[in-house]
């Protein structure tokens, strides 16, 4: 399938977070520290205080964001600047899991709000007399800082164009836009195949101990990543389909519990996932990068903009 096709499979999804950081950088602290360093530069201290204690609501309402973000991202493949591309046909199961994801965002908030005075007072306790009340949002502005907001646009096909050129214009701005998709859907591609390595390089790191600790997301990044895949790969690439049957037929029925209590199991799952590993790598052409492994399909990209969903 080339990137033409992609109008009636996908479509382009953008999220966008609102949050207060409850963080900001003290330039009165970084100088006296300068100054007590008796430091030759005044660049080389930057010091960022934390305004009140990662605890209660507010931890929970940094989990409820992070598990927005980490399903979006899992659910979509990236495309330009703030957009991702979703597939059609996981729209409705995306859709539906978001609004459950974002309903108990926005239930923590009310919480949240009613602790802060007391959050506020820990921290005022905390920082002595490096608290400053005017780092504080007003107490009936908080609310308002935290938003979150989703916005659908179809793909755009570069046979779409009415407006008033030459024809010799408009097929070059055509050939612009054709051009520029493949450009990003290649770049879809290659974070596909990095999430297809990436679950499955942990699994031989893991099984390569001497005495491992297993967990059931060992199993379970591999399935789910499978289950993905039809969907994801919008190229119907025929490799990828392969190695996704390879990967189901191998790894998608063992359980944490059969990998602890076996070393035999261990073994043999070990040398499939090795194999796989080396497949995959070739196939998809990666580098030895783990950093930016690491990074495949968990970035931030958000624009921050104060919405209500809807969907």
């Amino acid at each position: 399938m080339s990137a033409k096709d992609l109008t009636d499979k996908a479509m382009l999804i953008s999220l966008s977070i609102s949050q207060w950081l409850a963080r900001i950088r003290d330039p009165e602290i970084s100088k006296k520290a300068i100054i007590e360093a008796d430091a030759k530069r005044s660049d080389i201290v930057s010091t960022t205080k934390s305004l009140i204690p990662v605890k209660g609501s507010y931890q929970a309402l940094r989990s409820a964001i992070n598990a927005i973000k980490v399903y979006h991202e899992s659910m979509t493949l990236p495309w330009k600047r703030t957009q991702r591309i979703l597939p059609s046909a996981r729209y409705k199961e995306y859709s539906k899991e978001m609004r459950r994801l974002v309903s108990i965002f926005e239930s923590i908030i009310p919480k949240f709000v009613q602790e802060f005075p007391s959050l506020k007072q820990e921290a005022e306790n905390d920082w002595g007399t490096l608290f400053k009340e005017s780092d504080y949002p007003e107490f009936m502005d908080l609310s308002s800082k935290f938003g979150i907001s989703l916005s659908i646009d179809p793909i755009p096909s570069e046979g779409d164009w009415r407006i008033n050129l030459a024809e010799e214009e408009l097929e070059r701005l055509r050939e612009e836009i054709a051009m520029q998709k493949e450009v990003r859907l290649k770049t879809a591609m290659d974070e596909l195949w990095s999430r297809i390595y990436k679950p499955i390089k942990h699994m031989t790191e893991v099984l390569s101990q001497d005495k491992p600790r297993i967990f059931k997301s060992l199993i379970s990044n591999i399935q789910h990543i499978v289950g993905l895949l039809p969907d994801l790969n919008l190229e119907n690439d025929p490799e990828k389909e392969k190695l996704r049957k390879e990967m189901e037929d191998e790894l998608c029925d063992i359980t944490a519990d059969m990998l602890r209590d076996s070393k035999v199991v261990r073994n043999e799952t070990l040398k499939a996932a090795e194999n796989l590993r080396v497949k995959i790598k070739k196939a998809g052409k990666i580098e030895n990068n783990d950093a930016a492994l690491a990074m495949s399909g968990y970035g931030s990209g958000v624009v921050f903009k104060q919405k209500k969903m809807e969907m």
